[in-house]
């Protein structure tokens, strides 16, 4: 009976991530059915809990970094991302209850 949770995750998790596309839970996914597989080939609870963290992890340190270069292709990056982590001057007043307000950085407003 407690095989068949893992596949229930599984289908959790893998709906969560075609919803998000966020990759987000993709890696968990790939642990939980691992650890399916290796309820279905009768090893006990622990070692499923094992196999699942291990691969989770495994799928997570490995994968990650080609998928987030691949994702980060189509992005495009914008004149104002560029001004992230620069000093800045106030040259008007900030008023955040008003959301007014204007800073200058590199020459710009």
């Amino acid at each position: 009976m407690q095989t068949s949770y893992w596949l229930i995750l599984f289908v959790i998790l893998l709906i969560i991530e075609i919803l998000t596309m966020g990759l987000t839970t993709i890696w968990f996914a790939g642990g939980a059915l691992a650890a399916f597989l290796a309820g279905m080939l009768g090893f006990g609870l622990p070692v499923q809990i094992g196999i699942f963290l291990v691969v989770s992890i495994l799928l997570f340190v490995l994968t990650r970094p080609i998928a987030l270069k691949y994702f980060n292709q189509k992005r495009q990056a914008t004149n104002a991302e560029s001004l992230v982590g620069q000093s800045g001057v106030v040259v008007e007043d900030i008023d955040t209850l008003h959301a007014t307000g204007m800073v200058e950085v590199r020459g710009q407003d």
